[in-house]
């Protein structure tokens, strides 16, 4: 499983990713979970090259990218615990970053 994650992770449904160009069903289901958590945490923490963005647009790029970057039912297993989501954060975010939480 962590073989297929770590090899697997930056593969996208529509075939356009990396390293094999793999396409839907052929991209195994915990690579296409944690493909949604790393862009999650990504988009919407502070990074050396970006401040973060609020999880209301990171919901909305997840979302507009159903079937093209990500499976459908990873995103919606997220977005169906939207308000569970805007607790956890709640709890990590830095005040030293000040990000909303809400935009």
């Amino acid at each position: 499983m962590l073989k297929n994650i770590t090899s697997y992770h930056h593969e996208r449904v529509n075939g356009k990713g990396y390293p094999h160009k793999l396409k839907g069903s052929q991209i195994p289901i915990e690579s296409k979970i944690v493909a949604v958590a790393d862009v999650f945490d990504a988009m919407s923490n502070p990074r050396p090259y970006h401040k973060g963005r609020s999880i209301e647009e990171t919901f909305e790029h997840l979302q507009s990218n159903i079937g093209i970057l990500f499976d459908s039912d990873c995103v919606n297993a997220l977005l169906e615990r939207k308000e569970e989501v805007f607790e956890i954060k709640k709890i990590f975010v830095s005040k030293e970053y000040n990000l909303p939480i809400h935009s």
